[in-house]
């Protein structure tokens, strides 16, 4: 649009100038067009989708309800919901009735993002890339600074800030090209932390939760000096059990806590067939 021209009223359509090609990049509203000199549709949208033709040969612009131009693919993304959230004067952002991404409300006013308004696929690229991306990573890096993640782990806190899919997609990359995020580095911390402390089957558990494959951890685990039966030891000597003054009920607690706790009937049988032979010949 040409300095000095007015702007039109909210959801007002305007004829072009014959000849003249649009491509003015603003934030909020609808898609504009134009026709070209030798009659023919104009290619408008400057944006990652590329041009886009113009309807029916027409020139138009549509203006969003903060009263702000825009180009890029038609239709644009519907400013269905605005969600408060959190202390933080955030707010989570409805495009075409789903859950996009999560703003401060200064953004949203810089934006013109409100509900009912519309947003070009160039200004959506935009948040995504020079919005929450960064923010991504910072995020990011500030969690790593306080304990190692998974690659999983930090999808899931990453999913929880509200970010979108290709936003976590890209900043997870970067960080496990970095080494910020390394699940075999995770994996060999996490069992010499409770190799000690842990059974076999809970360590599995363990690193499952975390969000690595069974397979992997079922592997790394196979390489792991896991001694059970010194863990046992250990529990039923701190509960009495082979104590003379213990009785049969209190030590068939011992014997299913450490069953719950993941260790193999045949590591507690060998360590408990002193104290319960009855039990532990079965």
């Amino acid at each position: 649009m040409h300095a000095g021209s007015p702007i039109p009223a909210q959801g007002e359509t305007k004829e072009a100038l014959p000849g003249v090609r649009s491509g003015a990049h603003t934030h909020a509203g609808g898609w504009r067009g134009g026709v070209s000199r030798d009659g023919g549709d104009a290619r408008v949208g400057d944006g990652p989708a590329g041009d886009v033709p113009a309807p029916d040969g027409r020139a138009f612009a549509v203006v969003g309800q903060a009263g702000h131009e825009y180009d890029g693919p038609a239709p644009g993304r519907q400013v269905t919901k605005l969600e408060a959230r959190g202390r933080f004067h955030a707010a989570r952002v409805y495009l075409d009735g789903e859950a996009a991404f999560c703003l401060y409300r200064k953004e949203c006013s810089r934006y013109g993002i409100e509900e009912g308004s519309v947003i070009s696929e160039a200004v959506y690229r935009e948040i995504l890339d020079d919005v929450l991306y960064p923010r991504a990573r910072e995020r990011m890096c500030w969690l790593l600074g306080r304990k190692d993640y998974t690659r999983e782990q930090m999808r899931r806190k990453l999913e929880q800030g509200g970010y979108p899919e290709a936003v976590i997609g890209r900043a997870l990359a970067y960080a496990c090209e970095q080494r910020f995020l390394d699940d075999d580095r995770y994996v060999e911390h996490y069992l010499d932390a409770f190799r000690g402390a842990k059974s076999r089957r809970a360590l599995l558990s363990g690193l499952m939760e975390k969000g690595i494959p069974k397979a992997r951890a079922a592997s790394a685990l196979e390489d792991a000096a896991v001694e059970e039966e010194p863990q046992i030891r250990a529990f039923l000597e701190k509960r009495r059990f082979f104590s003379e003054e213990t009785d049969e009920k209190a030590k068939q607690k011992c014997v299913a806590a450490l069953l719950r706790k993941g260790y193999s009937w045949e590591a507690v049988r060998s360590v408990a067939r002193g104290a319960m032979p009855d039990v532990c010949d079965m």
